[in-house]
This record gives structure tokens, C-alpha cells and sequence, in this order.
């Protein structure tokens, strides 16, 4: 059994080990502004199971920890949304 990790305050560098390999998915946005973009890729962030990893202009590079994760991008709500919420479709 692993014992529960000790919190740390503040680090310089924050090194991580995933045992969930060979998940990482682009996905396309429809977003314009580099405002919607960050919103975005913060929103996919905020998705259990998801993390942004790189944004760069309509990509985003997302690590999902499981397929329902990455099921989830694919279906492009969160795009869908963000470009609604930035004054389009």
C-alpha cells in the first residue's frame, strides 16, 4: 500500500509520473481570440480526468486519463461553447 503524500507549500519544479501512457489527443477549436482560447483550454483543464498540455493556435494537445475523458473533447461541446460564449454560433 502507498501511503497518503505529504502537501507541499511551493516548488520550483513539479515533476509527475503517469501510469495512464498513450492518451494524449489533439483537438480543434473554433475559437478566434487568444482570450477564448485560454478559456478553453482552462475549461478542458477543469474537466475531471483531462489536462491542457499545449495550446497553439486551434490546437490543443489534452492528456485524458480514461477513454470517457477523451470521448468527451471529441464531441466538441466544450468548443462549442467557449465560441458561443466569445459572440459566435
Amino acid at each position: 500500500l502507498i501511503r497518503d503524500p505529504d502537501a507541499v507549500d511551493a516548488a520550483d519544479v513539479l515533476i509527475m509520473e503517469s501510469t495512464y501512457g498513450n492518451r494524449d489527443h489533439e483537438t480543434r477549436s473554433d475559437v478566434e481570440t487568444e482570450l477564448a482560447r485560454v478559456i478553453f483550454a482552462n475549461s478542458i483543464t477543469l474537466t475531471p480526468g483531462t489536462v491542457s498540455i499545449e495550446a497553439e493556435g486551434g490546437v490543443i494537445r489534452v492528456h485524458a486519463i480514461g477513454g470517457e475523458a477523451a470521448a468527451g473533447l471529441e464531441k466538441g461541446e466544450m468548443d462549442r461553447r467557449v465560441t458561443h460564449l466569445e459572440g459566435g454560433a
